[in-house]
């Protein structure tokens, strides 16, 4: 009777070392350490758009890449965020030679919570000779420039998108279509390599903030 007793005292308090142990990882995972939602997000809004006008940082959100000294492409993108719904605003300059026959202006909508953190990883590449994939360490072309590409958890089409695509070789009725479209990816353009290393750090922590979980596999 004492042996089935301490039997019983050990399983209890076995399932609770369990519990106790699975409820904490979950706590550290859906409550990360750091900064409050609100602290990151006001840290993503006031480093990587531009507040110059305010005399603020001068923003991060551009592409431009130039081909023998002349501007090939430029591309600029804001967020703004409400909560854990993100919304990214991209423009395509039709004064850069990529987009002077057709110009895209796209804005993205997502809830962070729907993204998953692991998906999250930067590409580096080089303002240089159209973008061609850069070399570090070669000092021939410098990566310079980053792409922050992130998915939906497995990948479910869960981003809201709308575009306006201007044809700016025609004119009338023909020259400007609207569409909208659902998708799982996304990316944040980033003019600054170092800083871009800094902002995937927010990123996946607003991510962790708002639910996000990595796919199932």
């Amino acid at each position: 009777m004492q042996s089935s007793m301490g039997r019983l005292i050990m399983w209890v308090v076995a399932a609770a070392v369990i519990v106790a142990v699975t409820v904490a990882a979950w706590l550290a995972f859906a409550h990360p350490d750091g900064p409050s939602l609100d602290e990151t997000l006001g840290w993503m809004d006031s480093t990587y758009n531009s507040h110059t006008a305010q005399g603020g940082s001068p923003g991060y959100g551009m592409r431009e890449i130039f081909d023998n000294g002349a501007v090939f492409e430029r591309k600029t993108e804001s967020l703004r965020a409400s909560g854990c719904r993100l919304t990214l605003v991209f423009h395509e300059d039709p004064n850069s030679q990529r987009y002077s026959i057709i110009a895209n202006d796209q804005i993205d909508t997502l809830e962070l919570g729907n993204i998953d953190p692991a998906s999250a990883v930067l590409h580096l590449s080089s303002s240089v000779n159209d973008g061609n994939a850069c070399a570090p360490q070669s000092g021939r072309r410098a990566c310079n420039i980053a792409e922050l590409d992130f998915e939906t958890r497995n990948r479910m089409p869960l981003i809201a998108s709308s575009y306006v695509t201007t044809f700016l070789k025609l004119s009338g009725n023909a020259r400007v279509t609207r569409w909208k479209a659902k998708t799982f990816q996304s990316a944040i353009l980033i003019s600054d390599v170092a800083y871009a290393k800094r902002f995937l750090k927010a990123f996946q922590h607003a991510v962790k903030l708002c639910g996000g979980r990595p796919s199932t596999f």
